[in-house]
This record gives C-alpha cells, structure tokens and sequence, in this order.
C-alpha cells in the first residue's frame, strides 16, 4: 500500500486530505509544516508528499530543496499546492 505524507499548517486542510486519501485506500503521514515533513521523511519511508506551498519554518519550496539536496529523497514525488 502507498504511504503519503501531507503537510500543512492548518489542521483543517490536512483532516479533509487525509480523508480523501484514506478514502481512496492510502496510508497517510501528516506534518504541520516543512521542517517537521523533512525530519519525517528522514525517518519513514513514503511513496510521494503533498505540501502547502507557504507554510512556518520551512515552506514547500525550501522543503523540495532540502529533499532534492538529499539522494536518498531526490526521488520521492512531491506535488505541491497553493495555498488559499
């Protein structure tokens, strides 16, 4: 089964993704910002992110950064998405 992690900063959007993932038969992760995905991912394996693009401590573009910067996460898909 795939596992995803989500990242976002507000809880509401992270509850109604999960639950459309899970819906959809997926293993869900969740972190509250960049920096906490990063730690995360370091530690777990996951198939593919979906982040929100403006977030505290470290946003989805310094998030796809650090994981392009690492060979071990170069490959992971990452998608992600404005925020509103």
């Amino acid at each position: 089964m795939s596992r995803v992690l989500l990242v976002d900063d507000q809880p509401e959007a992270l509850s109604a993704l999960r639950a459309v993932l899970v819906g959809r038969g997926y293993t869900v992760a969740t972190a509250a910002d960049g920096a906490e995905a990063f730690e995360r991912l370091q530690r777990t394996h996951v198939s593919a992110v979906v982040c929100d693009w403006r977030m505290p401590n470290m946003d989805g573009a310094e998030l796809i950064e650090s994981m392009q910067a690492r060979s071990d996460l170069a490959s992971v898909p990452i998608s992600p998405y404005p925020s509103s």
